[in-house]
Formats: structure tokens, C-alpha cells, sequence
């Protein structure tokens, strides 16, 4: 049984998603469903208040969920930042050339709302979990903590000594 039973309930925009997905040119998915290419391309591309054949829309919805059920969607949304992704990605947003020049020059107080608002636009589930400066001679270095849904790291952001 197909979901919705009705075929008159379907979504001709969320099955040419789904038919996608499936990795399915339109030639080879209409014979699957035993519809012609004209037949399923107009199905698939009915106006969101438009009307649409119920034959077909039941043929492609049954044919959409055999193949469905046969494998896996081949649907790739790119890789998953995961924890050496997020860092990654911290570490280039803390240590851009502009940004580390723009904290050379600020007080720590200001400097750490800066970076608070950086780690926010690398994602807003960032937060600042520690924030410190270390002196080094004449330079100075910012330590930054970290986390993100059970995830935590620390990066070092060197700032250059200023100049007179």
C-alpha cells in the first residue's frame, strides 16, 4: 500500500525529489513504472495548485516506493562536519588574516566577544567554553575554548606584536 493511499493526495514536487534521490533519470524511471517520459515529466512538474492525473500519480508513487524498498536513496548532502570537520573549520575562522589582526589590536574584553561572535558564525551550536591570553615576550597569544553538542576543542590564535 502506497503512501498517501489516495493518489489524489500526492505531491508531484515531493516524488520528483524522491525519484531523484533514487538517482533515476526520467527515461528509465518511467518504464520502470510502465509510464511514458511525457507522462511522468508532466506528473512531476504539475503547479503546486495544479491538477495532475490520479492513474499516474498512483503508478509513480507505487514504483517510487518498490524501488525505495529494493536500496537505499542515493541522496548526498556532501560529508558531515563531524568533530575533525567542526575543527577544521574553527581553526580557519579564528586564524583568518583580517580577523587575527582585527584582535591584535583590541583589549581582551572586546576580543573575547569577538571571537564568542566568530565561533557563532562558524555555527550557531558553538560556544565559547574558555577564554584566556597568554602572554609571550613581546607577543601575546589568545587560548580559546570550545564545545558543540559533546564536543569540545582548543585552538591557539597567535597575535602579532604591535606596532607603535
Amino acid at each position: 500500500m502506497t503512501f498517501p493511499a489516495d493518489p489524489a493526495d500526492r505531491s508531484p514536487k515531493g516524488d520528483h525529489n524522491r525519484r531523484l534521490s533514487l538517482g533515476m533519470e526520467i527515461d528509465d524511471f518511467a518504464a520502470a513504472a510502465g509510464l511514458t517520459a511525457e507522462q511522468v515529466r508532466s506528473y512531476e512538474f504539475t503547479d503546486i495548485d495544479g491538477s495532475f492525473d490520479n492513474a499516474v500519480a498512483a503508478r509513480v508513487g507505487e514504483t517510487l516506493e518498490r524501488l525505495e524498498a529494493a536500496g537505499a536513496a542515493r541522496v548526498d548532502n556532501g560529508p558531515s562536519p563531524g568533530r575533525a570537520g567542526l575543527a577544521t573549520q574553527i581553526e580557519a575562522a579564528l586564524h583568518d588574516d583580517a580577523f587575527v589582526k582585527t584582535l591584535s589590536g583590541t583589549q581582551i574584553d572586546s576580543a573575547e566577544q569577538l571571537v564568542a561572535s566568530r565561533l557563532a558564525a562558524v555555527s550557531p551550536a558553538i560556544r565559547l567554553a574558555s577564554f584566556g591570553e597568554r602572554p609571550r615576550g613581546p607577543l601575546r597569544e589568545l587560548v580559546v575554548g570550545w564545545a558543540s553538542d559533546g564536543e569540545a576543542g582548543e585552538a591557539t590564535i597567535p597575535l602579532p606584536a604591535q606596532t607603535a
